[in-house]
Parts: C-alpha cells; sequence; structure tokens
C-alpha cells in the first residue's frame, strides 16, 4: 500500500496506467486519514479524536462532491462515465497537503515571507497539478480536455449563483 502512495506522487501517470485495474481504496482511505490528521493536529488534546473524525468526513465529502462533478463535466465533454474510480484516486492527490503541518510548524511567526511559505504555497498547485494527471490518465485525454474538466465547474458555480441572484432581482 505504501508503495502504491508512493509511486504515485512521484510517477502519477504510470502509477495510474499500470495500477488502473486495481482498488486502491485501502490506499485512498489511509491518505484521507493521514490528511485529517494532519488538519487537526494543533487541536485541543481532548477534541482531536472528534475533529479528527469530522475532518476526515469533510474530507471524503468534499471529494465525493469533486469527484462527481468533475465526472459530470468529463460526461459532457464526452468521456466515459468513471466517478468511484476518480473518488478513489483522487483521495492519493490529497498527499502533499500531508506537508501543511511540518512547514507551519518551521514558519516563524514574525517573518512568515521565507522560503517555507513559499514551499508551502506550493502544496496546493502540486495537489491540483496530481489532480489534472489524474483526471488525464482516467480519461485517457488531453492536457487541454483535463484542464476543461478541472476547471469547468469551478466556473459554473459562481456563474449560477450571479444568475440566480440577478434572477431573483427580477422576482422581487
Amino acid at each position: 500500500m505504501f508503495n502504491l502512495l508512493y509511486h504515485y506522487i512521484t510517477a502519477p501517470k504510470k502509477t495510474l496506467s499500470y495500477h488502473n485495474a486495481i482498488n486502491p481504496a485501502s490506499a485512498t482511505l489511509l491518505a484521507l486519514s493521514l490528511v485529517s490528521i494532519s488538519y487537526v493536529i494543533h487541536t485541543d488534546a481532548s477534541l482531536f479524536i472528534l475533529s479528527t473524525l469530522l475532518s476526515f468526513i469533510g474530507l471524503t465529502l468534499l471529494l465525493s462532491i469533486t469527484s462527481l462533478a468533475w465526472d459530470f463535466t468529463a460526461q459532457l465533454l464526452h468521456c466515459q462515465a468513471k466517478s468511484l474510480t476518480l473518488f478513489k484516486w483522487l483521495g492519493l492527490s490529497l498527499l502533499p497537503t500531508l506537508l501543511a503541518a511540518p512547514l507551519y510548524l518551521l514558519t516563524p511567526t514574525k517573518h512568515p515571507y521565507g522560503l517555507i511559505s513559499l514551499l508551502a504555497s506550493l502544496l496546493p498547485i502540486t495537489t491540483a497539478c496530481l489532480q489534472i494527471i489524474t483526471i488525464q490518465t482516467l480519461y485517457e485525454t488531453t492536457l487541454k480536455k483535463a484542464l476543461a474538466i478541472f476547471f469547468i465547474p469551478f466556473l459554473l458555480v459562481p456563474i449560477s449563483l450571479i444568475l440566480v441572484v440577478f434572477l431573483l432581482g427580477f422576482v422581487l
């Protein structure tokens, strides 16, 4: 299992192509658990288990919604439905966020504008790149189409909210 996690981080395309037939559910469960713990590592000891459980549930729910949105977009762009497979592999894409807790501890409080802060700001970019590579490999599509699948849901939410507010303005 740790072998799969390591290979996914170091060579995601190759790992996805080679291990596409296996079920990465246990590795995803481990990754989500580790990320949940890293998010709440600074909480009070009495609330640690509850915070970890809530973090795990929140991450799983967010990953589920994101996977469904990206799969829906992929189907609109004439790709085959793979929402469950996408969910299982996207859990592994959150692994770079494990470095956030140690980087947070290393960041000085008075001057947070240094190399460590730069590294911390690269973690979401690394995660997004892993997610785009996962989308591209699972749907067997071009990078351009994978980027469209990745960004269209993020663009549709604000546009739909603006339309709802605009239409409510006419009704009221």
